[in-house]
Order: C-alpha cells, then structure tokens, then sequence
C-alpha cells in the first residue's frame, strides 16, 4: 500500500483553512485521484453531511445566493472548513468490498491531501460520528439509520454532491431530513439558514408546503432514532421554538419571491423530475423506510 504522506506529523492537527466551493472542488479533485490509487481503482463513495454539502450541492449553492439577496442579516455559506463524513459506515461497506484495512488507506488520503495544500489533518473527518444515532432493526441487528436512508436510490439521485473526474469517488450528502434533524439539535451560527435553505430546496422539488406540524411529524416518522419519543417536556419546548423559527425564516424568503412559482428559484439543473417524475415529499427530502419502528 503506497504511502503518500508517512511523516504527516508536522501538519497542524485542525484544519484553519477556510475554503471556497472551488478550492473545496479542487481539494476533492486531488483527494480522489489519491484514492483511486489507494483502492486500486475501486469505485468508493462516502456519505457526508454539514457545511459541504450545502456548498457542494448545486441546488442548495445556487439557492444560497437567493438567500443572501432575499434575507442579507441571515448568515450564509461561502466557505468550510471541513468534510464531514460518516466512518463507521464507510469502514463497514469497504469490509463487505474486502478491503479490511479502509481506515488505514483514507487516513493515508486525508494525509496526503492535508499536505498538498496546506490543511489540518482534520480537513476530513468523522468527528461526529460518535454523536449520530444508531438503531435495530426488527431482527435486533444493529445499523446506522443515518448511512441506511442516505444511500437509497431517491437520495443518491438527488443529493449526490460530488462525483471525481474518473467516476470512482462519490460524496452523498446525508437526506435532508437527517441534516434538518442533526442541525436542530445543535442550532448555532450556519443551521437555521442551511435548515431554511433545505427546506426550501424541497419546496422546490416536491411543492411542499411547510408548517411547524408537518415538519414536526416527518421527522419524528423519518428520524425516530433521534429519540424524539423518549423527549421531556423541555427538549420538545427547545425542538419546536426552533423549528417555528426555521418555518417563519422560510415564510420571509416565500413571501419575498413568491409562492408557486418554482421555476424563479435559481435551481439550474437540479430542479425537475424524478425517476421520470415530480419527486414526493418523501423522496425529496429523503424520508428512508422506517426499518425500525418508531421507537
């Protein structure tokens, strides 16, 4: 296994590098060829979620500078810091490929990457992971909801952010139900305008029209693993304040540009059909089968 940055040690450990959408896309381009070498041209994807997705993500980019121009005092993305992504899964996926040593070979990548342009270790990484839910399902199997609902066919269709120059290296974003749901637990800085730039964008596809009920109830079907049954009295208060909030943000934008009209959005080619049709609600925003129950 070929190593592209054995001495990684004199690389700062977090990453300060605050990058653009094209530097991230160029950042992408170079990660990607080093893991075509690592993986012996496999093809390999990764499922991944905050501040890149919103950048990377066509609709979401262009729907950002409709953003801006409708609300300017609302902060939006220009840059990140970091791709997060979903390790544990990833890991487990490359098992399935047999390849037993996925972590070793990323972290090789990540490194080699880091050093190429000038980035903290942690440019990637799965910081998060230990904070996202997982689940059973009705055998008693243990398995990551957030990765299982990110990588059916609606999602991949929708929401793929990033596909390398050769095909073999994909980033998915996580469905926008679960970056709404993991964005209202912690609510700072960048979440309500990504929150209100999702739920729009489904606005956009499926002509959804939003209120704090409806919201409530997709995600307590879509992400019960979030244990939204299990909330006292206070962290239901918490979630509904700030769904109200993301819901009245979005009644602004609405209401500044006009309802009913999808086609003013500024989607380019991300607006349309399908699988030859009008996305549901439930494919745009990427409700997954409830594997589990609703516990």
């Amino acid at each position: 296994m070929p190593s592209f940055a054995s001495s990684g040690y004199d690389l700062p450990k977090h990453n300060e590098v605050e990058m653009t959408r094209e530097m991230l896309l160029d950042v992408l381009n170079y990660f990607s060829q080093l893991t075509a070498q690592q993986f012996g041209n496999k093809p390999i994807r990764f499922v991944v979620h905050g501040g890149a997705c919103m950048l990377l993500h066509e609709g979401l980019h262009n729907l950002s500078k409709q953003q801006q121009q409708m609300s300017p005092g609302m902060p939006g993305r220009t840059k990140t810091r970091d791709v997060d992504y979903i390790h544990r899964s990833f890991v487990k996926e490359m098992q399935g490929l047999g390849v037993m040593d996925a972590e070793a070979r990323i972290r090789e990548c990540i490194r080699g990457t880091a050093r190429r342009f000038g980035l903290g270790l942690d440019w990637m990484n799965s910081d998060a992971d230990i904070a996202l839910p997982m689940a059973h399902d009705p055998s008693g199997n243990v398995y990551d909801p957030v990765y299982a609902a990110s990588v059916q066919d609606n999602n991949i269709h929708l929401h793929t952010i990033y596909r390398s120059p050769d095909g073999l290296l994909t980033l998915i974003s996580v469905t926008p139900f679960w970056a709404v749901a993991l964005k209202l637990v912690r609510y700072s800085k960048w979440d309500p305008g990504d929150i209100c730039l999702l739920l729009r964008n489904g606005q956009v596809l499926s002509h959804t029209n939003w209120s704090p009920e409806s919201l409530e109830n997709w995600l307590q079907t879509s992400c019960w693993a979030m244990g939204y049954a299990h909330y006292d009295g206070v962290k239901k208060g918490q979630m509904r304040s700030r769904i109200q909030h993301a819901i009245d943000q979005l009644a602004i934008w609405n209401q500044a540009i006009g309802i009913g009209n999808p086609r003013t959005n500024g989607m380019g080619s991300r607006e349309g059909a399908v699988f030859g049709r009008t996305p549901s609600q439930h494919d745009a925003m990427g409700g997954g089968e409830v594997v589990g129950g609703g516990g």
